[in-house]
């Protein structure tokens, strides 16, 4: 499984899905592709989600499943492991 967090952009509205936790964790800034502001995605995360992978004997993706959404404490948890 793997966290993913949703970002709402502050200045255009839109939203942004940043599948990197460190991102968010460093509280990085970044520039939105649409209106060109920049941003910090930690002061503007509207959701945490674990997403969760099967594979075939492969390593081809088979089926995709949301758990459900997190906590930040779970995420923190999750991610130490």
């Amino acid at each position: 499984m793997v966290g993913r967090s949703s970002v709402s952009l502050p200045q255009c509205g839109r939203y942004y899905a940043e599948t990197s936790w460190y991102a968010i964790e460093l509280k990085s800034d970044i520039e939105c592709g649409s209106c060109h502001e920049t941003f910090n995605t930690k002061n503007h995360l509207t959701a945490r989600v674990m997403l969760r992978f099967t594979l075939d004997d492969k390593g081809k993706m088979t089926k995709t499943e949301m758990p459900g959404h997190i906590s930040a404490k779970v995420f923190e948890a999750f991610r130490l492991r």
